[in-house]
C-alpha cells in the first residue's frame, strides 16, 4: 500500500511540474513547498518525460527518477520484475522501479545523481535487464543543476527547522524511538 501511495504522490508531483512544453530543450526546474522538481519533456512518439523529485515521502539523501512514456503499457501495480537501469558512458544508477500508468519511477542516492551531473552527460540510455528502454539526450541537464541543488538546500533547511520546532514543542517525544540507548561507561 505505501508503495502505490508513495507512486500516487510522485505521479502527483510529476502533474504538477508540467510546465514545459512538449519538445522544450530546456531543462525546468520547480521549488513548490518544500518539493523539489527537475524536468525535461521531449516531442517522440510516447511524448516522453523525466523528472527528478525530492519532496516529503523520498527518503532523506535521494530522489525520485521519473521516466514516462505514453506508448508504455505499465500501469498502477505491475511489478517490474527486474531494475531498471540508467546509464551515459561510464556512469550508471540502478534500482528497482515502482510502476504508475505510463511511468517508473526509482529511487536513487542524490550523490549519485551530483555524480551524473558532474560527468555533463549527453545521453542516457535506460534499461530494464539487457532490454533497453530508451535513448534520450540530456543535454542541459548540468547546466540546470545548479537551480535545483539550491532547491534541494533549501528544501533540507525547512526540513531541519520543522523538526527543531517539533522537538521544542514535544520535547518528551524522541527523534527515534526505536534508537538503541547509549550505555553509560562503568554503568
Amino acid at each position: 500500500m505505501f508503495t502505490f501511495l508513495l507512486a500516487s504522490a510522485l505521479v502527483a508531483s510529476a502533474a504538477s511540474a508540467q510546465t514545459a512544453p512538449t519538445g522544450a530543450r530546456e531543462w525546468h526546474e520547480h521549488d513548490t513547498s518544500g518539493q523539489c522538481m527537475y524536468g525535461h519533456g521531449y516531442a517522440d512518439s510516447g511524448r516522453t518525460e523525466i523528472v527528478l523529485i525530492q519532496n516529503r515521502l523520498v527518503p532523506p539523501g535521494h530522489l525520485a527518477w521519473g521516466l514516462k512514456n505514453d506508448n508504455w503499457s505499465v500501469k498502477a501495480g505491475d511489478v517490474i520484475g527486474e531494475p531498471i537501469m540508467v546509464r551515459s558512458g561510464a556512469f550508471s544508477m540502478i534500482g528497482n522501479a515502482l510502476a504508475m500508468d505510463h511511468r517508473l519511477f526509482v529511487i536513487v542516492p542524490t550523490e549519485e545523481v551530483r555524480k551524473f551531473a558532474a560527468s555533463i552527460p549527453s545521453e542516457v540510455v535506460v534499461s530494464k535487464g539487457n532490454q533497453v528502454l530508451t535513448r534520450l539526450s540530456v543535454s542541459g541537464f548540468s547546466a540546470g543543476w545548479a537551480g535545483f541543488t539550491r532547491c534541494l538546500a533549501n528544501a533540507d533547511a525547512e526540513r531541519a527547522r520543522q523538526r527543531t520546532q517539533e522537538q521544542q514543542a514535544n520535547p518528551d517525544v524522541p527523534v527515534d524511538p526505536f534508537a538503541p540507548v547509549p550505555t553509560q561507561p562503568g554503568a
